[in-house]
């Protein structure tokens, strides 16, 4: 039954960030360099309204050649990567997308194709898109 000026203690002030969900791709971490024969993992933070789809493709950038497509669901809400000193401690909540490069896979750049859609969505009814580049060396 005590009052304000009766109160042992203070919690501190903290400040609090409240967000509009949104569907928006905020970041994807990746490898910027990857052997040939081993996989490509992407995580990527996201925003998302309702539950969506996250779509991902790995292109040869001279060839124009797709060489891997991957894609999963994801709920409502926000999608996060977990860090420690710069590295992926943890997938956390994040989406992530997984290639696995053939041994014979072309050295050379490539670019990684990520965007959103709803849960049955085409290219075409895309939310966003980021694209990024990683380099394949043998």
């Amino acid at each position: 039954n005590g009052k304000w000026s009766e109160r042992v203690a203070e919690e501190t002030k903290t400040q609090i960030q409240v967000m509009t969900l949104t569907d928006d791709l905020v970041s994807v971490i990746k490898p910027n360099t990857v052997k040939a024969g081993k996989s490509v993992t992407a995580y990527i933070d996201y925003l998302a309204k309702a539950d969506r789809r996250i779509k991902c493709s790995l292109r040869n950038k001279s060839t124009r050649k797709y060489v891997g497509f991957d894609s999963m669901s994801v709920s409502a809400g926000i999608g996060k990567v977990e860090e420690l000193d710069g590295q992926v401690a943890s997938r956390g909540s994040a989406a992530v997308c997984n290639f696995d490069l053939p041994a014979n896979t072309p050295q050379g750049d490539y670019t990684l194709g990520i965007y959103m859609t709803k849960p049955s969505g085409k290219w075409s009814e895309r939310f966003d898109l980021i694209m990024t580049s990683i380099k394949v060396e043998k």
